[in-house]
Parts: C-alpha cells; sequence; structure tokens
C-alpha cells in the first residue's frame, strides 16, 4: 500500500503515533501503548467535565469541535450577562422609585453604597 492509498487514521497513525508506540524494528512497544491509552483515558474521562461545566451541561462529548465548544460557552456568557443586566436594572429601579428630592434615608444619593453592593454581588 502506497501513500496515496493509506487512510486517514492510518495516515494520522504514520505521522503521529508510530515514533511514539513503536519500537525501532516496527513492533508495538506494549508499555508506551498502555501509557499513551492511561493518558487518552484521563483525557476522555475528565474533559467532559470542563465542558459540562463551562457551558451549563450543554456539552459533554470529548470529541466535539473545540469551536462548537467555544460557541455554546460563549452563549452562556451571553445569557448569564443579560440575566445580570435585568437584576442590575431591577435593582436600579427599585432604588430610583424609593429616592426622594431632598436628602433622606430613602434617597438614592444616601442609599448608593447599598446599591453598589448589590450590584457587586451580581458581578
Amino acid at each position: 500500500m502506497n501513500e496515496l492509498e493509506l487512510t486517514d487514521y492510518e495516515q494520522h497513525y504514520k505521522n503521529f503515533w508510530k515514533d511514539i508506540v513503536e519500537n525501532p524494528d516496527g513492533t508495538l512497544n506494549k508499555d508506551q501503548v498502555m501509557r499513551e491509552l492511561n493518558d487518552f483515558s484521563n483525557i476522555l474521562n475528565e474533559v467532559p467535565k470542563v465542558y459540562c461545566h463551562i457551558t451549563k451541561n450543554r456539552v459533554s462529548k470529548p470529541n466535539t469541535l473545540a469551536s462548537a465548544v467555544i460557541s455554546v460557552y460563549e452563549d452562556c456568557q451571553y445569557e448569564e450577562i443579560q440575566d445580570n443586566y435585568g437584576e442590575c436594572l431591577s435593582i436600579v429601579r427599585r432604588a430610583a422609585k424609593n429616592s426622594c428630592c431632598i436628602c433622606c434615608d430613602n434617597c438614592l444619593a444616601c442609599d448608593a453604597t447599598k446599591i453598589l453592593r448589590e450590584l457587586g454581588e451580581l458581578l
């Protein structure tokens, strides 16, 4: 079989794995194969945890394209910003509703520290 007839996975093996898992005589290095499979198993177990965390459980398969994971992550971030914006707006509206023209305990100016503290907890 010449190089043009190799399948994608055979070409990948030849270009990437061959020197890692084979002995100089072309036989498999069983110890090295076990080490590589152990590393790969760890990746298969850990990557879904990260994907689930950053995508709010929308992506979990470790073979999902990075571009898809990033896109879902950005969507989640946008949704969180929108939710926090709504909460911030509610706090400001509530404070404005309680404000008055003269300085008192209900005045927006007097209550600024409390409002900023509430907004800080959201962000």
